[in-house]
């Protein structure tokens, strides 16, 4: 599933794997021997270059999947994906070769996007939930609490006391399940 493309040094693709066909949408014989910038947005083939040639000299030999930053690829059809890759040198006949594995990370991202959208839906189904329901228990609070308070003066019933204590309960159960 993943992509395998190796480079020369002057960054043309000599090779180009049937996962990089599918990601990428080009076949093998379309991009052979272009250069690998073709496969990167616009914005990021100046600097690209000196990204590829900076590697080899201060990296070593590879730079494993979880130590490269987010990347972006270009597929054929023009739609930009992000993408993951590690990156290997190899000299071959005194010559460094290139050799990228990426992964399209289009699903996940997808999936990420769609989780935060379900955390931030809940999130303001809870703040209206919890909002409409402390004005009413505020206000069973606040009334029964009255009612308790004039009991005394008014010489309320014992038995209508106890069911407006019980109210005052449950309303304050109710805030604080909020």
């Amino acid at each position: 599933a993943d992509a395998v493309i190796a480079v020369d040094e002057e960054q043309r693709i000599i090779f180009f794997n049937e996962g990089a066909e599918r990601i990428f949408g080009y076949s093998a014989d379309e991009v052979g021997g272009q250069y690998l910038a073709m496969l990167l947005p616009e914005r990021f083939r100046p600097t690209h270059r000196g990204h590829v040639e900076g590697f080899g000299a201060a990296h070593g030999r590879a730079r494993l999947m979880g130590e490269r930053q987010e990347i972006s690829g270009l597929r054929k059809s023009g739609e930009e994906f992000p993408a993951e890759a590690s990156i290997q040198r190899m000299e071959i006949d005194g010559r460094n070769v290139y050799a990228a594995v990426l992964r399209d990370v289009s699903a996940r991202y997808r999936a990420e996007e769609e989780l935060h959208q379900a955390i931030r839906a809940r999130d303001d189904m809870m703040g209206i939930v919890s909002h409409d329901l402390r004005n009413p228990a505020s206000a069973v609070k606040m009334l029964a609490g009255s009612i308790l308070a004039e009991a005394v003066e008014r010489a309320l019933p014992t038995d209508v006391t106890e069911r407006v204590e019980i109210m005052r309960q449950a309303a304050v159960q109710i805030d604080a399940l909020i």
